[in-house]
């Protein structure tokens, strides 16, 4: 689909498709120069499409066109005909986004591993839990017994840091 996409254009094969479908209609009587500046316009305009779509452009206008075309609405009609190839990419664009960004929720046996690979390396590089500290809910309030215990834990800290 993104190559046809991007496909070259073929500026021949559209003036050619031009010239034929502004001799469908009424030819207004301007001097060559004129003439061929009006066919360039097409040309120019249809410049960055692919040569595919600017056809298809074309034969839709034939079927339904009641005069002759600008470039302006041949431009419109060959939106309409790469619109559901870039929409169709527009839509697995979004879809590969919502794939790479999907995560699927972990499983309470995908936890545990976590926590106990967590607690191995935490161990590892010295910072185990201590197994003496109490595993109940927290205290509110801080007592004077509190106190004494901090102060005797940062005494036997400060001691060991000096010897």
């Amino acid at each position: 689909m993104k190559a046809a996409i991007h496909s070259p254009h073929d500026p021949g094969a559209t003036l050619k498709r031009v010239n034929a479908v502004l001799g469908l209609y009424f030819d207004p009587d301007n001097d060559p120069e004129t003439k061929a500046a009006m066919r360039q316009e097409f040309v120019l305009a249809l410049a960055s499409y692919p040569d595919w779509a600017v056809q298809r452009a074309f034969d839709a206008w034939v079927k339904t066109g009641q005069r002759r075309p600008t470039p302006g609405e041949i431009v419109i009609l060959v939106g309409r005909e790469m619109k559901p190839m870039t929409d169709e990419l527009a839509r697995r664009e979004r879809e590969e986004t919502d794939q790479r960004n999907y995560r699927p929720d972990i499983t309470p046996e995908q936890m545990e591993q976590r926590r106990a690979f967590a607690k191995t390396v935490m161990r590892n590089a010295g910072y185990e839990a201590n197994p003496d500290r109490p595993k109940g809910p927290r205290r509110e309030t801080v007592t004077d017994e509190d106190r004494e215990e901090i102060a005797a834990l940062l005494a036997r800290h400060q001691e060991q840091g000096t010897a």
